[in-house]
């Protein structure tokens, strides 16, 4: 997505500095993925540009203009404006001719246009878009056609109506037809013909119409790929013939069979690429939907498919259209992983490959972001600049799709290619049979460092969590986290600051692990995720255990404060090998009926001295989560403020807080207590170039 604004004002009350926030959010979408071949006649004179990249412009012959007479704006799949229509006379001769280049051979295949006929338009059986099924050529081709009157399944003869014909046939013993109901003249309509697999469908205005018909092998031919009429001699283009007499708008055509939600006049599911917390798994290309239905039952968004690239290079494209189409009309947004040996091949420029799946696949709305392979500074070794000049290029043919990565732990080899991703994540699988406590301080350090890498860059970081059962094939003993490990895994890097969590594998765990072991914790994070999204101003917050006893430069107790509909939440994690007692100190003027709720633990935690700041004291175990609900607000004052000339005089109505100022709002350490500013009320003296204020309890 794109920011196309953005505005702030701010207001001080209850304690902290209030910034409201209003986002205007502009998804840019532009044509659905898998074209091959696309014609949107919006040029004011000349050839007919083919907008999918691949250069395979239409002349045009004989009456064939330009009209301003169209069907709609903007494009609904694509959001693209649309201007112009092609006009045919119905005229012998007549035509857009795209040439013979294009075929769809035995493959699945999308043919869809918009058209218009005008009254006794379709008496010719008019072709309206496609190669021409034709004895001249083998009797092979594929083509949207119109019918006049009730022979050959046209519309009923003195009606004034006409039908709609998919023809597609691959030898002499005739062809595959699926016809349409009665359609009026003067009308618009969006027709789209699909092949999939061995079945032929034919949709008007994106419902199903004529039932299913099977053909079988390839449609190849040597006829002219044509719109608004076609070769019917075999001779050179003079030879045109069944021309339309009527309007023709957005040709499409392309290598898959798309579902209605993809095609030109469905309204395009807007994009998941960039939900505010991931929450995902690691999977390949098997379970199909199902895989998409469960996971998405449990809240994740995401899903990272080992296997695209692989599956789109080796003639498998239908499987990566599956996956993408399905995964986003369930809300999951996919990471496309690409090769590390696509990656490797772009060295010295050679940006085939690439360019090749990137442009199939980049418009589909299920897309996240591009995988750059796995682990690229280890077990997929690519060289920094080749693995940088990639993401680059990536970035230069799609603008609207981040570009990620995963690293193993080890920082001082992937720090080097941190700056060249979007979003950087690493993986750390601790959990091990041969190693009954594992060292779980040395986990949290690792998402730490992660955190300080990708803050220097301002690049959003991944965490990838084990969850997997022990396998033979592994060449380290690694096993299944218990429940309570799996809980540590999962909340402990949120309190570092990890914006998100993808789940390794999907496909190494069973339904009863992942019912176990898993989805216990999982399904708790998931209700936790507007919590974990929110950007509410939240209290000063502290702990008795904000150092670290070894002297890492880890806290023993780590934590992450969110303010989410007038309640305070605290994840803390016990980053020790042994029991610890904290106590957590959270600023403001709070009534004595707060409560704190320990979460999933069924229980309260006292929190004495109160009305006041807010104290609470509580017993972690080794390695221990526990999530707090603080759920009464803290008392708010009255403030008033007032001017005078270049004066601003601050009141508020109850003692425990103070006013500070700061030069640089974005500087949360630039706040300083005002001199007196403990006391109401406060004159400040207005400056060129402003400054910030803000009241706090303390």
């Amino acid at each position: 997505m794109r920011f196309t604004g953005k505005t702030k004002r701010q207001r001080v009350f209850a304690g902290w500095l209030v910034v409201i926030a209003t986002v205007l959010v502009a998804w840019v979408q532009t044509t659905t993925a898998a074209t091959i071949g696309y014609w949107r006649f919006e040029e004011a004179s000349g050839l007919a540009l083919d907008a999918s990249g691949s250069g395979v412009d239409g002349t045009l012959l004989g009456g064939a203009t330009r009209s301003a007479l169209i069907f709609g704006s903007p494009v609904p799949q694509t959001g693209a404006t649309n201007t112009r229509s092609m006009s045919f006379d119905g005229v012998t001769g007549t035509a857009v001719n795209m040439g013979n280049g294009i075929n769809v051979d035995a493959g699945n295949f999308t043919l869809e246009t918009y058209v218009r006929i005008k009254p006794n338009g379709a008496t010719n059986y008019p072709l309206l878009a496609g190669k021409l099924v034709s004895g001249n050529f083998l009797d092979r081709g594929f083509e949207l056609q119109a019918r006049p009157d009730a022979v050959n399944g046209g519309g009923e003869a003195g009606l004034g109506k006409w039908k709609a014909l998919f023809r597609a046939s691959d030898d002499f013993g005739g062809s595959d037809d699926v016809f349409s109901p009665d359609l009026e003249f003067d009308t618009w309509y969006h027709l789209a013909g699909v092949r999939s697999g061995n079945t032929l469908r034919l949709y008007v205005d994106g419902v199903q119409v004529g039932g299913d018909v099977t053909p079988s092998g390839s449609f190849t031919s040597g006829q002219e790929f044509s719109v608004g009429g076609a070769n019917t001699t075999g001779g050179p283009p003079g030879s045109f013939g069944r021309a339309l007499n009527g309007f023709v708008d957005e040709v499409r055509l392309s290598d898959a069979a798309l579902a209605p939600s993809q095609f030109l006049n469905a309204t395009a599911v807007q994009s998941p690429t960039t939900p505010g917390f991931i929450l995902g798994w690691y999977h390949n290309h098997s379970g199909g939907n199902e895989t998409f239905d469960e996971i998405a039952a449990h809240g994740f968004n995401t899903i990272m498919d080992y296997e695209l690239s692989l599956l789109a290079e080796n003639g498998n494209g239908q499987i990566v259209h599956d996956q993408l189409t399905g995964a986003a009309d369930r809300g999951i947004g996919v990471q496309f992983h690409l090769s590390g040996d696509l990656i490797r091949s772009t060295d010295g420029g050679n940006w085939g490959r690439l360019d090749a799946v990137v442009n199939r696949y980049k418009n589909y709305p299920g897309l996240a972001s591009w995988q750059m392979s796995d682990e690229p500074e280890s077990s997929d070794f690519i060289p920094v600049a080749v693995f940088q000049a990639a993401a680059d290029h990536i970035r230069q043919i799609d603008t609207n799709h981040p570009v990620s990565t995963v690293f193993t732990k080890e920082d001082m080899r992937y720090q080097p290619y941190v700056p060249h991703v979007d979003i950087a994540s690493i993986d750390n699988y601790p959990i091990r049979s041969d190693i009954p406590n594992p060292d779980l301080r040395a986990y949290t350090k690792s998402a730490k460092r992660l955190v300080e890498l990708a803050s220097a860059s301002s690049k959003r970081t991944l965490f990838v969590v084990q969850a997997f059962v022990a396998d033979p094939e592994f060449s380290e003993p690694f096993v299944q986290p218990t429940t309570a490990q799996q809980r540590f895994l999962t909340y402990a890097p949120l309190t570092l600051g990890v914006a998100g969590l993808m789940y390794w594998t999907y496909y190494r765990n069973s339904p009863e692990t992942r019912a176990t072991n898993v989805y216990p914790v999982t399904d708790f994070l998931a209700g936790l995720i507007p919590v974990l999204e929110s950007t509410n101003p939240t209290p000063p917050v502290s702990s008795s255990d904000d150092s670290s006893s070894f002297g890492d430069g880890l806290a023993d107790v780590t934590y992450l404060v969110r303010q989410y509909q007038g309640s305070i939440y605290i994840i803390a994690a016990n980053n020790l090998a042994t029991s610890n007692s904290v106590q957590f100190t959270v600023q403001g003027q709070w009534p004595a009926t707060t409560v704190v709720r320990a979460l999933t633990e069924n229980r309260t935690v006292s929190s004495p001295n109160l009305p006041g700041v807010l104290t609470f004291s509580d017993t972690f175990g080794p390695y221990q989560i526990h999530l707090y609900e603080v759920i009464s607000a803290p008392i708010r004052p009255v403030v008033s403020i007032s001017q005078s000339g270049n004066q601003v005089t601050w009141a508020w109505s109850v003692p425990g807080f103070v006013l500070q100022e700061n030069d640089n709002v974005a500087n949360p350490k630039g706040w300083t207590d005002m001199s007196n500013g403990g006391i109401s009320p406060v004159t400040v003296q207005a400056l060129a170039g402003g400054k910030f204020y803000r009241l706090i309890g303390r």
